[in-house]
């Protein structure tokens, strides 16, 4: 049965908001922030950027939300709007309150969103997890679709191998500071973390996703960073 992701309380989601809204700092570039309503639940979006080419939505990997763009951002926001989502059913500042049954119900959130900000058609670029939401929203609503880039696509393509998997493993059952900055060290090597950004991160951890029953965002994909890879 499909189940719907929160914080593991109120404390811990007080917690995790303090550590995002000192991650607003990082955001290089003057934004509005609308809550959007969709049948699965208000979805929280940062809007920057001007210009005539066709917008482009950014979905973030997993323990992410969408200030984790904040290093490429200003050149994603060339010519351009750019919209930074907090991808409902993750940690971040949208609230979800109805389960997400299957892979189609990616595709009927995003257009919901898309619908609430008056767009027709958007590029959309996800980076991990977000690769993987990417793909279905270029699945199930592929008429909104102008394109889909994908960043670190786990799972998407290929399986990942059992070696990765096999440290993956050893690091979820020791989550210590040090364990985390050597995990990240050898997923993204030279794309440190700021302490800001390690604070959220860490917050993130007491939300209890729930996304789609064969969802691959909930199979190993998971895994890598939350931040874009380039």
């Amino acid at each position: 049965m499909a189940r719907i992701g929160k914080f593991k309380n109120d404390a811990a989601r007080d917690a995790y908001l303090r550590t995002y809204d000192a991650m607003e700092g990082l955001w290089p570039l003057p934004s509005t922030q609308v809550d959007v309503p969709t049948r699965f639940g208000p979805t929280h979006v940062r809007r920057s950027g001007s210009g005539d080419g066709v917008p482009l939505v950014l979905l973030h990997g997993f323990g992410g939300n969408g200030l984790y763009w904040h290093d490429i951002v200003a050149g994603l926001a060339r010519g351009r709007v750019v919209l930074a989502l907090d991808t409902i059913g993750t940690a971040g500042r949208s609230v979800q309150t109805a389960p997400l049954a299957g892979d189609a119900d990616y595709g009927v959130w995003f257009t919901e969103v898309l619908d609430g900000l008056g767009l027709d058609r958007v590029h959309v670029l996800g980076e991990s997890q977000g690769a993987w939401h990417a793909t279905l929203t270029a699945l199930h609503a592929a008429d909104r679709v102008a394109s889909a880039s994908l960043i670190e696509p786990n799972g998407v393509f290929t399986k990942i191998p059992l070696r990765v998997l096999a440290k993956l493993i050893r690091f979820g059952a020791n989550q210590t500071d040090a364990g985390w900055r050597k995990m990240t060290d050898w997923l993204t090597p030279g794309a440190g973390l700021t302490d800001v950004e390690w604070a959220c991160l860490k917050a993130a951890q007491a939300y209890r996703p729930a996304g789609a029953g064969r969802d691959r965002s909930r199979m190993p994909s998971w895994s890598r960073w939350p931040r874009p890879c380039w």
